[in-house]
């Protein structure tokens, strides 16, 4: 027989890892019908079965040498992680401007490559080039129909600079301007090109 010295929870198996199945109050007492292999944890008769309650919640009386011990089951698994969901990631892969420093009234041929380094298709968006990022429009623009995992799409355009620009610029490109597409990572989006001058002719 054991008796609790306190309101005691009662488990299923000798473990905090388990929810406790009851409780029996301080002073309350069950029969035993046995014991974890470290004598640790009583294996009571509760609630018309059995179940575990720590032998340091209890004094113990007339315990036979000869008491069994009941092994424990495995400790319960944690639930499995939900699968995470693929998402797209957009990033400026590649963004050059021929020839490096355009010259002012003379055409300049850009390059700019969007990439979808996630693992799902991305959807449409839209990419924009801005020849000055201080500018208040983009030179260029693209809409671009999706890009699958680990692919991209090659944009190019050709431009000229009506003014030239002595102090250190710098171009910027900009992929998902409007944020239509939900990305694994927002904050790569931009791919730039510093300093950036627009030579006189």
């Amino acid at each position: 027989m054991v008796t609790a010295n306190l309101k005691a929870n009662v488990r299923a198996e000798p473990s905090r890892d388990y929810e406790a199945v009851g409780s029996i109050l301080q002073g309350g007492t069950a029969p035993v019908a046995g014991k974890n292999d470290a004598g640790t944890w009583w294996y009571i008769e509760y609630a018309g079965g059995h179940a575990r309650i720590a032998a340091s919640t209890t004094t113990s009386a007339c315990i036979p040498d000869t008491l069994a011990v009941v092994g424990a089951a495995a400790p319960p698994e944690a639930p499995a992680a939900p699968a995470a969901r693929g998402m797209p990631a957009l990033i400026i892969s590649e963004f050059s401007i021929s020839p490096s420093t355009p010259v002012m009234g003379q055409p300049g041929h850009v390059h700019i490559q969007a990439h979808d380094q996630g693992n799902a298709v991305s959807g449409p968006y839209t990419v924009v080039w801005c020849g000055l990022s201080t500018g208040a429009s983009p030179h260029c623009t693209w809409d671009v129909e999706n890009s699958n995992p680990g692919g991209g799409r090659v944009l190019e355009c050709d431009y000229t600079f009506a003014s030239w620009y002595p102090v250190n610029k710098t171009s910027l490109a900009i992929v998902d301007t409007n944020g239509q597409v939900d990305e694994s990572n927002e904050g790569h989006n931009e791919g730039t090109i510093s300093p950036f001058v627009v030579a006189q002719p």
